[in-house]
């Protein structure tokens, strides 16, 4: 699922893209990511088998069939079809593209109570996509959902409170709904925690605590706090000053760069870092690198 969460906040080096990752990646909620998990699937046995084979159908790129399968269980009002029929509808996915359909959907199931709908919801309305733009309605809608605990819409009501988007500009509540969505492993909101930090905004400057937020989204593979993180490790900022742990992240920046620019940036800054490093040290950090694996974005 495409969803906007424009960061709100100043960036120490890399930048980020404005698009949340796609589902495959384990980021922003679906319905068919969450149906195994959400206890909210059909209530009659035959309706579940169902679900379970448009959402299997989904999984496994045959969205034609996962449209064919969902479309009835949708009209019947079950939520997490109607959510996944708008998905469909969203994406172009087994049906020709269409956001208005796909917010006709969302709605349907956002007025159920079901978190994953209002939060798609409220992302169309950001993007102004098959709805007018209204950050304030984006704002009610991700509100609804950040309230059931969805991590992804507390971060993007967070960017709006820190931008003053469609609600009062606070940055005490921006940093509370970071706080929870980061909280919940969400790798952006960790991100824009070290961000905050990093530059006081609203809070003590605290390169510590920064750095803390830093290395939980890096862990995560985002790019711009591994970058930032790794420049930490070069002035000593709130860590202790380390070449082969500079050499790392910033190695990991450049391989999870999102963009060209964003890739020779942190490609200068590797190089930079190479040259005060003995041989043996370069080693240490390239098989660190090796062995790095990213942990998952959001726990289930």
């Amino acid at each position: 699922m495409r969803v906007t969460s424009v960061l709100a906040l100043g960036v120490v080096g890399l930048t980020l893209t404005s698009a949340v990752p796609a589902f495959a990646q384990d980021t922003a909620p679906t319905a068919a990511g969450v149906s195994a998990r959400s206890g909210l699937g059909p209530a009659f046995p035959a309706d579940r088998q169902v679900f379970t084979a448009a959402t299997a159908a989904y999984e496994a790129g045959d969205f034609k069939e996962a449209f064919r399968r969902v479309r009835p269980l949708a009209e019947k009002g079950l939520a997490q079809a109607q959510t996944l029929l708008g998905e469909l509808y969203e994406n172009g996915q087994g049906v020709s593209q269409d956001y208005a359909m796909a917010a006709q959907w969302y709605k349907k199931a956002a007025d159920q109570g079901y978190a994953v709908a209002q939060y798609s919801l409220g992302a169309l309305y950001l993007q102004g996509e098959g709805v007018p733009h209204d950050p304030a309605t984006s704002a009610k809608w991700f509100r609804k959902a950040a309230d059931q605990g969805d991590a992804w819409s507390q971060y993007n009501l967070g960017v709006q409170y820190s931008d003053g988007e469609g609600v009062p500009q606070n940055y005490a509540i921006a940093m509370e709904l970071y706080k929870k969505a980061a909280d919940q492993g969400n790798a952006r909101a960790q991100y824009d925690l070290g961000v905050i930090y990093t530059q006081g905004i609203g809070v003590s400057r605290d390169y510590a605590v920064a750095a803390a937020w830093y290395r939980k989204s890096a862990d995560r593979g985002v790019a711009s706090a591994q970058y930032n993180l790794a420049e930490q490790y070069v002035r000593g900022d709130g860590v202790p000053s380390d070449p082969v742990q500079a050499y790392k992240w910033m190695s990991l920046a450049v391989l999870n760069a999102e963009t060209p620019d964003d890739h020779d940036m942190a490609a200068k800054a590797k190089d930079r870092i190479a040259g005060v490093m003995t041989k043996a040290q370069i080693a240490e950090a390239e098989a660190q690198v090796k062995a790095w694996k990213p942990t998952p974005w959001i726990k289930d």
